[in-house]
């Protein structure tokens, strides 16, 4: 076990605790990294805690059903505890809950003889439940939420490299969030393997333009201090690239005109602060809508 700190895009530092080993699944060697955040308590802290709320409520409104519910015999009480603890008390995590049998006896209904050595009783049989939280397993409950493994087939990668390499992937996968959207897959149909390879090369560039504009975009905010407003109205000083592509796909009037035989393009009415800024972060002028041809 070795800790490690590892800093984010924002600059704030995040500190683990890796355990390496090298295995084998499926006949391919890996190299395993079992990691422990630090940061990761808190959160799982007062989310735990929420959830074992949660259960007890749900065990004590389980338990106030059955204390109003009877059997006529100890037989079918028994069953009825087999049955909770293999189905509604299976999942308990945070939790001990003993169930027991309160026998009561009651008075026959009906008018009872004066003598009261006549008197009829009938018993009824009642599940009670006990209920304690059980401070182990909401240690091991903890301890596995502020846990994941990573795996890779690079033997030669260290610990620490692979979660380096874990945690970078979150930027590539917004990238291509847009991409996976079926929205965007649905609308393709191509038939050779050559066209499919070149849209794929296509679509791989004009991420990487994307990203490019996302991060110079971001990067000037930064140094002005200044806010655009997004999607919603929400106020943002780093603008994702997905929240970038909305503000332009609306609000962007553009008229073309044929004279002469000539067409010429211009816009329709004058661009929105959103838009200018964008622009102006990227260096490319208003102009770029209008051409003639």
């Amino acid at each position: 076990m070795k800790s490690f700190a590892l800093k984010n895009s924002k600059g704030d530092t995040s500190e683990y605790f890796l355990f390496e080993k090298e295995c084998t699944y499926e006949n391919t060697p890996l190299k395993v990294v079992v990691c422990y955040s630090k940061n990761l308590e808190a959160t799982k802290k007062r989310t735990i805690d929420k959830q074992i709320i949660e259960e007890k409520e749900a065990i004590l409104k389980l338990g106030k059903t059955y204390s109003k519910r009877s059997f006529a015999c100890e037989e079918d009480a028994t069953e009825e505890i087999s049955k909770l603890l293999s189905k509604d008390l299976k999942k308990i995590k945070y939790h001990n809950v003993s169930l027991t049998l309160d026998v009561i006896d009651k008075k026959k209904r009906g008018r009872q003889p004066k003598d009261l050595s006549k008197v009829e009783y009938i018993r009824e049989y009642y599940v009670k439940f006990d209920l304690k939280e059980d401070e182990n397993k909401v240690k091991r409950q903890f301890e596995e939420a502020c846990t994941f493994v990573l795996c890779s087939t690079d033997l030669n990668l260290a610990g620490e490299e692979i979660l380096t390499e874990y945690k970078t992937q979150s930027s590539v996968e917004k990238k291509f969030q847009q991409l996976k959207s079926p929205h965007f897959v649905n609308s393709l149909y191509l038939d050779t393997p050559e066209r499919i390879e070149a849209l794929t090369y296509m679509i791989l560039i004009s991420m990487m333009i994307l990203s490019i504009a996302e991060h110079v975009v971001r990067r000037e905010l930064k140094v002005t201090g200044e806010k655009i407003i997004g999607p919603g109205g929400v106020k943002m000083s780093q603008p994702t690239l997905w929240a970038i592509l909305l503000i332009f796909s609306v609000g962007i009037g553009v008229k073309v005109l044929s004279i002469n035989g000539k067409k010429h393009r211009s816009l329709a009415r004058p661009l929105k602060d959103n838009h200018k800024r964008i622009l102006e972060c990227l260096s490319i002028p208003e102009s770029i809508f209008c051409w003639q041809g």
